[in-house]
């Protein structure tokens, strides 16, 4: 008897765990598990008036929207162009001139900040994709972090975003870029 009780209560439970919200475009799948606590909902972002950033209420932090060499479109509400693949130092040095929402000195984040964005109750991406709407699957973001458990200090941390895994890599792999402003 008791045994039938668990099961009575466990069936609706696991049920209810694997629930997904999702979204198809394209080549995505936006999925999203609503039995878990939201990590980026979209309180916790404001956007700028231009829509070209977002700043994190949370850490008080400013993010490009968009992706390096992308931009925004107000009429579209979406980032136009092709997102550029870099290395390390290139990312430095695009951070050096990029500009959006009339700010400048933007950086490349540091790992903290960058897996401060994941979204844990989604993936593919993980991340909140009203605040950023260029985060797709299949991409590595690359952090100002090094990842100094290798001999040849040439590692970097970055981000994945299928999952919002935090990954390392070459320094000189190619990496999508997310700029962040103070």
């Amino acid at each position: 008897m008791k045994l039938k009780n668990i099961f009575t209560l466990a069936i609706p439970a696991l049920i209810s765990s694997v629930a997904f919200a999702q979204r198809g475009e394209a080549d995505i799948t936006y999925s999203c598990m609503y039995n878990v606590p939201q990590t980026a909902p979209n309180s916790r972002f404001e956007i700028s008036e231009d829509g070209a950033s977002v700043k994190d209420l949370k850490t008080n932090l400013t993010w490009s929207r968009c992706d390096l060499g992308q931009v925004w479109d107000n009429e579209t509400q979406q980032c136009q162009g092709s997102a550029l693949l870099v290395d390390w130092q290139v990312a430095h040095e695009k951070a050096l001139i990029y500009s959006a929402s009339n700010k400048n000195e933007w950086r490349v984040p540091n790992i903290k900040e960058l897996g401060s964005i994941i979204e844990e109750r989604c993936n593919r991406p993980a991340a909140n994709i009203v605040a950023f709407p260029s985060i797709t699957i299949e991409k590595t973001y690359i952090s100002s972090t090094p990842y100094n458990f290798d001999s040849t200090g040439e590692s970097v941390f970055g981000m994945t975003t299928d999952l919002g895994y935090i990954s390392h890599g070459a320094k000189s792999g190619a990496f999508s870029v997310k700029f962040v402003h103070d």
